[in-house]
């Protein structure tokens, strides 16, 4: 049947832990507390599903979903995925970490530092990081054949440069670009100069 309890409710008796257990038509679960964390065990008991430690922090250790908006003042970081079907994910002055999973939004994603997963980094409209966005590839959402690999093989359709191409390590090798003129220098001195009326 139904308890209710209009006052105070005290489960332990403040020397250990203290639990309390769900059995239901299903699987059973575990509400569990100890050394000033608290929340659900795994289903084997094994260690936290889900739990709020002293910091205050929420720690999941599967996915994170979301109808809405999943915010957080700090880091939002999840083993696997992170993922807000309607709406933002934000952390104002942290991090977001999918460590082995994928960060999608319906909206936005925007991190006060730095945005990290293990495989895709998804949103809506925009991802803002004040830091780094960290991955390996970045895909156009338009047109998927279009990728920018930083450590491999780049597909691009325009590239703009304001200045100069040049060659790492050796930065005075390089291609400079003005107003109707172009430059090829190497080791300092220009090799060939071309404007609109010579070469």
């Amino acid at each position: 049947g139904n308890i209710t309890i209009e006052g105070d409710l005290t489960v332990g008796d403040g020397s250990g832990a203290a639990q309390i257990n769900f059995a239901t038509s299903g699987q059973d679960r575990v509400l569990y507390a100890n050394n000033g964390t608290a929340g659900f065990l795994k289903s084997d008991n094994s260690g936290w599903n889900a739990s709020s430690d002293t910091d205050g922090d929420w720690n999941v250790d599967r996915d994170v979903e979301a109808g809405r908006d999943v915010n957080a003042d700090n880091d939002v970081t999840a083993g696997q995925d992170i993922t807000a079907t309607a709406g933002d994910i934000t952390a104002t002055a942290g991090d977001i970490t999918a460590t082995a999973g994928s960060v999608s939004a319906g909206s936005s994603v925007s991190a006060g530092t730095s945005v990290t997963a293990g495989t895709s980094v998804t949103a809506g409209t925009t991802v803002t990081a004040a830091t780094d966005v960290i991955g390996q590839r970045f895909v156009d959402a338009d047109n998927n054949s279009y990728v920018l690999n930083p450590h491999g093989t780049s597909t691009l359709n325009d590239v703009g440069i304001d200045d100069d191409l040049f060659h790492n390590g050796d930065t005075n090798t390089k291609l400079n670009f003005t107003t109707d003129q172009i430059k090829l220098n190497t080791g300092g001195s220009t090799r060939l100069d071309i404007n609109n009326s010579r070469v």
